[in-house]
């Protein structure tokens, strides 16, 4: 029995160093500006990145789910409420993104992975769940569905107030 914990313990370790390295070739390629890397903790990593907006946002790996995902990655503020119709305008555009309507490369295979958006205390968190073992696919698949949701869904009128309102709440890496 033991001889399976270990084995189980050794693939997840190996993915969170997998997916730590990815997150590294994001900020060598300056897609980041900062990564703080975190630790394995209950099953789940939690890096920090300084990305779009000069804001930090959490990338999480679930290792119990099979999941990477950015909680919180529209966050409810005090200061700017999410407009009403965010969530169910987002959720179209991702659609879009998603089925590949610009281009097929956006199309996220369902045999490695399944995009997730969901709506928890306020906060939108984008998520995918990683079939087989693919998770340096589904991470560039979250990179660029959240990477489109950042620079091309909060651009649009309706929501500058809101980005605007999430940018001044933006906080630095310690």
């Amino acid at each position: 029995m033991p001889d399976t914990q270990s084995k189980g313990r050794a693939h997840r370790l190996q993915v969170a160093r997998r997916v730590s390295e990815v997150l590294g070739g994001f900020l060598q390629r300056g897609t980041f500006q900062e990564v703080h890397f975190g630790k394995v903790r209950v099953g789940r990593v939690t890096h920090r990145v300084l990305w779009h907006h000069g804001r930090v946002y959490r990338f999480m790996l679930d290792l119990d789910a099979g999941a990477v995902m950015f909680p919180a990655l529209l966050p409810a503020t005090a200061s700017v409420a999410m407009p009403p119709q965010l969530p169910r305008e987002l959720k179209a555009f991702l659609r879009s993104v998603v089925a590949g309507a610009a281009r097929e490369t956006n199309q996220i295979d369902p045999e490695k992975g399944e995009l997730r958006v969901v709506m928890l205390h306020g906060s939108l968190t984008i998520s995918i769940t990683v079939r087989g073992d693919a998770y340096e696919y589904c991470m560039e698949q979250l990179m660029r569905t959240a990477d489109a949701l950042l620079t091309v869904f909060l651009e649009q009128p309706a929501y500058i107030d809101y980005r605007n309102g999430i940018v001044s709440t933006a906080i630095k890496i310690d």
